[in-house]
């Protein structure tokens, strides 16, 4: 999978050359166009260069590259770094002559109960190092289709901007009493205010994206068609699966009449990696419900598709007519294809000759090409970029300086040493403390079998104030710990903020949506093979930063190690 870029330009074009696109995947991309093209009229991203990568894939002989994604809530960076990655991909391409367009798959059709779905990841100074915004899918509807799922009220919509107004606005008040007790200057004019401007162009952008949307899935999905169409300036086209996978009817008939095949090897494959079964005679594609959207897991009994609904429990019997050669007009625009299977259908139905895939699922992903070679499946080639990025944004800078505060450094070397000097110190006095509360509780167990036996009144109101003494010493010493251990906390929350991969929202109010995309574009472009390397990003904060606070460059230099659980 990290193979140099060079070598994965050349793969490209031997498999096009070996597979070239046919008409019938000519006219399923016509028939996919009518709706990209309606879905760039809705987002408004339906410019010159969006209307020449419409036309090249219809035309048989380019070279069409695909990523795939669900439409996640206020997505994190890599679902990004996909497309961008099609973009370097299809640069290269084009510079040897060939004609390039790149496809995003949405995946909408997927459950709701996916985890990012409908809430995301923000840096936060907590134990995490993050705090989700976002909203809850109520149980009721986790079964059924991501498109099924109605956009937040107009109130729901409201307390999550402000959440997210009031998550920054807090860290900003920090930054600015940061700098008024170092007598710092510049923070209004260099960081507030642009940082508010970002801020009022992205709700604006979220707000739009909310008002054009017909359901939730699609308000994600207009979010995702904007930030990379129009911000970062890429010529991707977008295809949502609710659109149009009836285009896919005959890829899907095909693949139902090799199912038998299909699960055999499928479970063959999973025993190797230690995965779970499919079971026999399930269908590889979702019924999607005609009562509620839910999805239905269909099993093939000879010429029949039968199951329920997993969240109405509407129970579903599908005549297909012949099982060699099922005929699935009568329900072709309510099906899904299952994980696996998905990549089949597009392959197969479109002609991609290249797929730019996940992190995740990197062994279902193995197995899709073992058994697409010996059923003589359409599968291109494949490749994952997936590296961290570092920044300094306005959360990640009051990260550095919460460090900086406790430990008091110069440079990065010294994080180490007095890190763990801080640690071995705290041990060291937490475990003094906890001595002098068990001498304590020592103490007032005996008091109490005193007050036990004692018999005047004079001697219990004694005891009882000696007791109301420890305990009042025992809680004053448990606060002692909690301040002692509080140190490390802080210095711990704050690594864990650089650790998480943040929603696009964080990136977006830090930096231009354009220089990021030019950013990671020159790092594909500069660093190959070795793409898996982190990469350090400028905000529009980064210059100014470093010419107050002398020591950040090199933390920032450093930042790698610094989140290294192994090296602290």
């Amino acid at each position: 999978m990290r193979e140099p870029i060079n070598n994965l330009i050349s793969k490209i074009v031997n498999f096009s050359e070996k597979n070239p696109r046919t008409t019938r995947n000519v006219i399923v991309s016509k028939e996919l166009a009518k709706h990209i093209k309606k879905f760039h009229q809705k987002t408004r991203t339906l410019q010159n260069t969006l209307q020449d990568s419409i036309m090249k894939l219809i035309e048989k002989k380019s070279i069409v590259l695909e990523t795939a994604h669900q439409p996640n809530f206020f997505p994190y960076s890599g679902i990004f770094k996909k497309a961008i990655f099609l973009e370097h991909i299809a640069q290269k391409l084009e510079k040897k002559g060939h004609s390039v367009v790149c496809l995003f798959s949405i995946v909408d059709t997927d459950f709701a109960d996916d985890i990012w779905f409908a809430s995301n990841r923000f840096p936060h100074l907590s134990k995490n190092g993050y705090m989700k915004i976002g909203m809850k899918i109520a149980k009721k509807d986790r079964k059924k289709c991501m498109y099924a799922i109605q956009r937040p009220s107009q109130d729901t919509w409201e307390k999550i901007t402000e959440s997210l107004i009031v998550h920054y606005n807090t860290y900003l008040k920090d930054l600015d009493r940061e700098f008024s007790k170092n007598n710092i200057s510049g923070f209004k004019q260099n960081i507030e205010i642009p940082f508010q401007e970002k801020r009022e162009d992205l709700l604006d952008l979220l707000e739009q994206s909310y008002q054009k949307a017909d359901n939730f899935a699609d308000m994600n999905s207009i979010f995702l068609c904007n930030v990379i169409n129009d911000l970062m300036n890429c010529s991707t086209v977008f295809f949502k699966y609710s659109d149009g996978l009836n285009a896919f009817e005959e890829s899907f008939s095909r693949l139902l009449s090799h199912n038998n095949d299909y699960i055999q090897l499928y479970n063959r494959f999973a025993a190797q990696f230690n995965l779970e079964k499919i079971q026999e005679k399930y269908a590889p594609f979702w019924y999607h419900c005609t009562s509620c959207e839910g999805k239905v897991s269909l099993q093939q009994r000879g010429k029949e598709l039968k199951g329920t609904c997993q969240s109405c429990k509407k129970l579903f019997i599908i005549d297909i007519e012949n099982k060699d050669s099922p005929n699935l007009s009568g329900i072709i625009k309510r099906i899904s294809p299952r994980a696996i299977p998905r990549h089949y259908i597009t392959f197969d139905g479109i002609g991609i000759s290249f797929y730019s895939g996940g992190y995740a699922g990197a062994q279902y992903t193995s197995i899709a090409e073992k058994i697409a070679e010996i059923l003589h499946f359409r599968f291109p080639p494949m490749f994952t970029w997936y590296n961290k990025d570092y920044y300094t944004g306005v959360l990640q800078f009051i990260s550095f300086l919460q460090i900086n505060r406790i430990l008091k450094l110069d440079s990065y070397d010294q994080f180490l040493p007095k890190y763990g000097d801080l640690k071995t110190h705290t041990s060291q006095e937490v475990e003094e403390l906890f001595y002098q509360i068990e001498s304590l509780e020592t103490e007032k167990t005996s008091l109490q079998h005193s007050l036990i036996h004692s018999q005047d009144k004079e001697s219990k109101s004694r005891i009882i104030s000696q007791l109301r003494e420890i305990t009042a010493q025992e809680r004053k010493l448990k606060i002692q710990i909690q301040q002692v251990e509080n140190k490390i906390s802080i210095i711990d929350n704050a690594i864990e903020s650089f650790r998480i991969f943040p929603s696009i929202i964080d990136y977006l109010l830090n930096m231009n949506a354009l220089s990021l995309s030019e950013q990671w574009l020159y790092f594909l472009n500069t660093i190959e093979p070795s793409i898996a390397k982190p990469q350090l990003l400028k905000t529009n904060f980064s210059k100014f930063l470093r010419s107050k606070f002398l020591w950040l460059k090199n933390f920032e230099n450093n930042i790698e190690n610094l989140t290294t659980k192994n090296h602290i």
